[in-house]
C-alpha cells in the first residue's frame, strides 16, 4: 500500500493553502525492463509497408510471444525504412500495437540493371537471402542466394540468363483464323 505524500508548495502565495497529495510508487511495482518488457527485432515479410505495421492481422502468429509494453524495431524487407512499434495489448493470435516512430531510409542496393533481361531484376534480398532474381509481371521471386550456395551478384545473373524461361523457344503454335 502506497503513502500519500504532501508535496511542499513553492514560493507562491496563491498555492501556499492547497498541497496536492501523491502516492508514492510501492517497491514492488519498481522492476528491471528486462524482467517486464522484451525488446524484439524483425525485418518485415516482402511487400508489408510502413502503414501496414497497424494491422493486427500482420502480428498474428507471433502475437503469443508478445506482452503489453514490448517494444519491436522494425526493419522493411528491403531495409528501405524503419520503425518503433509499442505492444499496447496480445494473446493468443491477437496483437494491437502502435507505431512510436518511423523514419524513411531510402533504398539499400540497386539494382544496376548491366546486363538483366528486361522484365526482372537482380537485387539484394533481406540479411540471409543473398541476391535475388525476381519476375516483375507477377513479383515472383524465382531465386534466392541462400538457395544457391550464397552467390554473388554475377553468378544470379548467369542464372537469370540460363534459366529455361529465358532460353527456350517455343514452337509455334497452331495458325489463327482471321
Amino acid at each position: 500500500m502506497s503513502n500519500p505524500v504532501k508535496l511542499a508548495p513553492k514560493n507562491d502565495p496563491a498555492v501556499a493553502g492547497s498541497v496536492k497529495e501523491l502516492p508514492t510508487i510501492p517497491l514492488d511495482r519498481l522492476l528491471l525492463r528486462e524482467a517486464s518488457q522484451n525488446d524484439w527485432a524483425v525485418y518485415a515479410p516482402h511487400g508489408v509497408t510502413l502503414e501496414d505495421l497497424e494491422d493486427g492481422r500482420l502480428w498474428s502468429t507471433v502475437a503469443r510471444q508478445l506482452r503489453a509494453f514490448d517494444l519491436i524495431r522494425v526493419v522493411g524487407h528491403d531495409e528501405s525504412w524503419w520503425a518503433e512499434v509499442l505492444v499496447k495489448f496480445s494473446t493468443s493470435g491477437r496483437c494491437v500495437v502502435r507505431v512510436l516512430r518511423s523514419t524513411q531510409l531510402g533504398e539499400r542496393i540497386l539494382s544496376d540493371h548491366l546486363g538483366v533481361p528486361p522484365g526482372h531484376r537482380i537485387e539484394q534480398g533481406a540479411p540471409g537471402e543473398g541476391w535475388c532474381v525476381t519476375r516483375d509481371a507477377d513479383g515472383v521471386v524465382m531465386a534466392r542466394g541462400c538457395d544457391n550456395g550464397n552467390w554473388g551478384r554475377q553468378t544470379a545473373l548467369t542464372w537469370l540468363l540460363n534459366h529455361a524461361s529465358l532460353t527456350q523457344t517455343l514452337p509455334p503454335g497452331p495458325a489463327k483464323r482471321a
